[in-house]
C-alpha cells in the first residue's frame, strides 16, 4: 500500500452537510477517473480540525505509516481536512513531506512537488483558517443573539428549574411538579433556602441539614448523575452539602437575573437577561447580608482548622474553596 486518502469531519454541522461518506464518494469517483487502484483511508470522524495531525486517531496512524515507508502518496477532499488553523495545516504537511509523502487536493490546484503547489497551500491554509474563525464569529453572534431574546443555550440547568421548548424557543421555567414522595415542589424548595436562611439566619450547613432530614432529593440522585473518581464513574451520596446550598444562595438566576457566557472559557460578551424569578429581589438580597454575617470562614465558625482555607479558588466559579468532613449514611466519616 502506497497511495492513500485522509478523511476529517469535526461538528455537528460539518456532519450534516459535509460528511465522511460524501467525502468517500467523491474519493472513489475521482479515483476512478485517474485509475488509481489499493487506497487506504484514513478517517478521522467528529475530530476538531485545531487538533494536531499526530493528536488525532487516524492521523496518528497516518503519520507511523507515513514514515514507515507504507504512504507515498497522500488525498486530501480539501486543504482544511488537515486542519482549520494555518499553523496546524502546515505543520501536518511539513510532517508528511519530512517522511516523504506527496501531497494532493483532490478539489484544489496543489501539490507538494511544486514550488507553486507549495504556495498554494500556504494560501489556502491562511484562507481556511480565516474561514474558521468567521465561522466562530458568525456562530457567536447567533447565540448572542437568542440569548438576548431569552432563549436557554444549553448548560446546567439550576435547581428548582426545568426547560420547556427546544433550539431556539427553549426558556427556563420554575419546576413546578411536585417531588416524588413530597407534598412540595423543586421551586418551593429553593424558596424555603432563601427563606430558611434571609429571615432564620440557618448556616448553609444547618440548611442542607435540613433538607437531608426532610428527604430532598439533590440534582445528582434525581437524574442519576454520576461523578468521575479516577478512571471510575460512581454515583454520590445524594446527600445536600453546604457547598451546594451556598451556589444555590449566590445564584443571580433566582432573583430573575441570567448571565450567559460568565463562565465561558474564551473571551466574550457577557449578556445579561431577565429568567423567571423565584424569589424578590428583596428576600435575595437578605440572604446575602446573611451570609456575610455567617461567614463560612471565619475562626470561630470552623471545628476543624485547614491551612489552606481560604486561600483557593475555583478557576471556575472563583468560589473559595473549604475544607469539611461528613458522616454517610453508613456512619463512616
Amino acid at each position: 500500500m502506497h497511495t492513500a486518502v485522509y478523511l476529517r469531519v469535526s461538528s455537528e454541522e460539518q456532519r450534516d452537510r459535509q460528511s465522511i461518506e460524501n467525502q468517500r464518494q467523491y474519493a472513489e469517483r475521482y479515483f476512478q477517473q485517474h485509475t488509481i487502484e489499493r487506497v487506504e483511508y484514513y478517517v478521522d470522524d467528529g475530530i476538531s480540525g485545531t487538533l494536531p495531525l499526530a493528536d488525532r486517531p487516524d492521523g496518528k496512524r497516518l503519520l507511523a505509516d507515513a514514515q514507515a515507508g507504507r504512504v507515498k502518496v497522500l488525498f486530501i477532499y480539501k486543504v482544511d481536512r488537515l486542519g482549520r488553523e494555518a499553523l496546524v495545516t502546515l505543520q501536518a504537511a511539513e510532517e508528511l513531506w519530512k517522511a516523504g509523502v506527496v501531497l494532493h487536493s483532490m478539489t484544489e490546484s496543489i501539490d507538494s512537488v511544486t514550488p507553486h503547489g507549495r504556495l498554494s497551500l500556504v494560501m489556502l491554509c491562511g484562507i481556511a483558517g480565516y474561514e474558521r474563525d468567521s465561522l466562530v464569529e458568525r456562530s457567536i453572534q447567533g447565540t448572542n443573539r437568542l440569548a438576548r431574546e431569552g432563549a436557554w443555550l444549553g448548560g446546567i440547568v439550576p435547581f428548582g428549574y426545568v426547560v420547556t421548548g427546544t433550539g431556539g424557543a427553549a426558556r427556563l421555567e420554575p419546576s413546578e411538579s411536585l417531588i416524588p414522595g413530597l407534598d412540595m415542589s423543586e421551586a418551593a424548595v429553593v424558596e424555603m433556602i432563601y427563606r430558611l436562611c434571609a429571615e432564620e439566619g440557618l448556616s448553609c450547613q444547618k440548611i442542607a441539614d435540613r433538607l437531608n432530614k426532610l428527604g430532598v432529593p439533590t440534582v445528582y440522585l434525581r437524574d442519576g448523575r454520576t461523578n468521575r473518581r479516577g478512571k471510575r464513574q460512581v454515583r454520590t451520596s445524594g446527600l445536600w452539602r453546604a457547598g451546594r446550598i451556598l451556589n444555590i444562595i449566590k445564584n443571580p438566576n433566582y432573583k430573575g437575573i441570567d448571565e450567559y457566557g460568565k463562565r465561558s472559557k474564551k473571551v466574550r460578551e457577557t449578556i445579561e437577561r431577565t429568567v423567571p424569578a423565584m424569589v424578590d429581589s428583596g428576600l435575595w438580597q437578605r440572604a446575602q447580608e446573611t451570609l456575610h454575617r455567617n461567614m463560612r470562614f471565619s475562626p470561630r465558625n470552623g471545628k476543624q482548622q485547614y491551612l489552606l482555607r481560604g486561600l483557593i479558588k475555583c478557576g471556575e466559579c472563583n468560589l473559595t474553596y473549604s475544607g469539611s468532613f461528613y458522616t454517610t449514611k453508613d456512619g463512616t466519616i
